[in-house]
């Protein structure tokens, strides 16, 4: 049900979590050309696993399941977690690059506390935050910046922005609908 809060935002309360739809929907969404891009903080792979476009996709913290060759670039989506390293900032798998010419250390793409983003996923995150007219904002508690800045870049142009979230966010205030609720 939709209700009008004291601040005048649009709330919508759900008494059960989207669950696992909201997943299956994104590439539907996509594959209908609603979609254009999505950018992510998780981790877990599973936009990739889905199907989903990778040159649609900023994966802004890393894919567990990622490994990316140093020397050459390539890039090894693996079916299990690629990180092994027993200290934090140390990246390499101890596997090598398939390509016979190359042969360069393999490197997990998990961005931890203290590491910079990802700057073509950054840079591709902030232009198509630029062009969109909607940003759907999934279960993030827009904080940690600088991808908590991306929806505003949608906002300031004159496009709408949507929260999925249990908890408040710095942005309630300039978003045009706002549901309480668990994403999975």
């Amino acid at each position: 049900f939709f209700f009008q809060a004291e601040d005048g935002i649009r709330d919508f309360c759900l008494s059960r979590g989207l669950g696992d739809v909201y997943k299956r929907q994104l590439c539907a969404l996509q594959a209908a050309g609603i979609l254009k891009y999505l950018i992510t903080q998780n981790t877990d792979g599973l936009h990739r696993k889905s199907g989903f476009p990778v040159s649609k996709l900023s994966e802004l913290h890393g894919n567990t399941n990622l490994e990316i060759c140093k020397d050459c670039g390539r890039e090894y989506l693996r079916d299990y977690r690629t990180r092994n390293a027993s200290q934090v900032h140390d990246h390499r798998t101890g596997r090598l690059c398939e390509n016979s010419e190359c042969k360069g250390e393999l490197h997990d793409s998990i961005i931890n506390f203290g590491e910079g983003l990802p700057e073509k996923a950054m840079e591709n995150g902030f232009e198509e935050s630029k062009k969109a007219d909607l940003c759907l904002a999934l279960g993030s508690s827009l904080r940690v910046t600088p991808a908590a800045d991306m929806p505003k870049y949608t906002v300031r142009k004159g496009g709408n922005l949507v929260i999925v979230n249990l908890q408040r966010t710095p942005l309630d205030k300039v978003c045009s609908l706002r549901i309480n609720s668990f994403i999975d």
